[in-house]
């Protein structure tokens, strides 16, 4: 009896201890941190119900190299805009020196359909929630070709 009593305690310390902040070398885990925000369009146009809006969190710092992604988010729409996300990121992957952005796009199958266009540094004003805006891709063409 006091050998299963001993297993349980030692199971329970084992995961009490498995549970805290701090690796095995003693170093703190990972510190995640949340930027919450909204994204709209101003066409008025409902999108089909397997739309996905994609935001992802960029290293843009080196100028002639692809961006680096540190974050995504994905989200499968439905109703109206805004739509809001809450993005989830590493806070050791971000270095003061080096320049982020934000991209922002929604997504039918392979098809893109909206996406941002301006730069957007999310931590220019980190206290405030971040709004994107998205253009509606091939809306030059289409204006063209209606006139």
């Amino acid at each position: 009896m006091k050998k299963v009593s001993f297993i349980v305690v030692a199971v329970w310390l084992n995961l009490l201890t498995g549970c805290s902040d701090q690796t095995q070398s003693g170093e703190p885990s990972e510190m995640l941190k949340t930027m919450t925000g909204e994204v709209f369009y101003r066409e008025r146009i409902l999108l089909p119900p397997e739309a996905e809006l994609r935001i992802t969190l960029e290293d843009v710092s080196r100028m002639d190299v692809a961006s680096t992604v540190i974050a995504s988010y994905e989200q499968t729409l439905s109703g109206a805009p805004p739509y809001a996300f809450n993005l989830t990121y590493s806070e050791s992957s971000i270095e003061p020196r080096m320049q982020y952005g934000l991209r922002a796009k929604i997504m039918l199958g392979d098809k893109l359909i909206f996406t941002s266009t301006e730069q957007l540094n999310p931590f220019q004003t980190p206290e405030e929630d971040i709004v994107i805006m998205l253009t509606k891709v091939g809306a030059r063409e289409e204006q063209r070709q209606s006139k």
